[in-house]
């Protein structure tokens, strides 16, 4: 009889892997901070995109011009 714990089996690391979670981890630092820097000029719907290619990040609130 197999336990539910048995089911999740844990990945190797990777250097692929890690890169990923590096990436996820600095993309979410990014949001986080321009959040709350987009919170404290009382701007509402602020979007994040990033570029992974060339590394750019770029903040815009629609409805602003």
């Amino acid at each position: 009889m197999q336990t539910s714990d048995s089911k999740r089996v844990k990945k190797p690391w990777t250097e692929h892997s890690s890169l990923v979670q590096m990436r996820y981890r600095r993309k979410g630092t990014l949001q986080r901070m321009l959040h709350s820097y987009f919170d404290d000029c009382r701007c509402k719907g602020v979007y994040l995109l990033i570029h992974e290619d060339n590394r750019e990040c770029h903040a815009y609130s629609p409805g602003k011009t």
